[in-house]
C-alpha cells in the first residue's frame, strides 16, 4: 500500500495491477485479520478509495480490484466505506463511475447494512439521473438502482 501510493504518478500500470490484484488476494484471505485491526482497516478504506478515483477516466484494469476491495472491506467497515465514498460523491455532481459501481456492489453483498444508510445514498444518486447521458453511466446507474432495490429483499 505504502509502496503504491509513494510511486502512484510514476509507478509502472502493469505493477499497479499486479500490487491492486495482490491486495484483493489478501484481504480474500485474511478478512479476518483485518477487521481485528480498525486502523488498518481504516486506512485500507482511505487508499482504496483515493486509488479509485485517481482519474476521471475510467480504467477498468486497475479501478476494478480497487473496488473489489472496498467490497471485501465493507463486511467488516460498511459505514466507513460507504462514508468514504459518499465524501467522493458531491451531491448534484456526476459520480465517478466507479463511485456507483462500488455502491451498487455494497448494496448486493451488505443488503442489511446498506439499507441503513440507503436515504442517504438515493438523495445523492436520485437527483444526478437526469444528467446520465453515457452509455456507460446509464448502465451503472441501472445496474446500480438495480442492486439497491434487490438489497431490500435482504431486509
Amino acid at each position: 500500500m505504502v509502496f503504491v501510493q509513494k510511486n502512484g504518478g510514476k509507478m509502472n500500470q502493469a505493477h499497479r495491477i499486479i500490487c491492486l490484484n495482490l491486495l484483493v488476494r489478501v484481504l480474500e484471505s485474511a478478512r479476518e485479520k483485518i477487521a481485528a485491526n480498525r486502523e488498518l482497516g481504516l486506512n485500507l478504506v482511505e487508499f482504496c478509495t483515493r486509488e479509485m478515483i485517481a482519474t476521471k477516466e475510467d480504467a477498468p484494469d486497475w479501478q476494478q480490484p480497487v473496488s473489489t476491495c472496498l467490497v471485501l472491506l465493507s463486511q467488516h467497515y460498511c459505514n466507513d466505506v460507504i462514508d468514504s465514498l459518499l465524501k467522493c460523491f458531491k451531491p448534484g455532481e456526476m459520480p465517478h463511475y466507479f463511485i456507483v459501481k462500488t455502491m451498487a456492489d455494497i448494496a448486493a453483498a451488505q443488503g442489511v447494512q446498506f439499507t441503513l444508510r440507503m436515504r442517504e445514498c438515493l438523495s445523492r444518486l436520485i437527483p444526478v439521473l437526469s444528467a446520465v447521458k453515457s452509455g456507460p453511466q446509464k448502465w451503472v446507474f441501472a445496474a446500480g438502482m438495480s442492486h439497491v432495490i434487490c438489497s431490500l429483499e435482504v431486509v
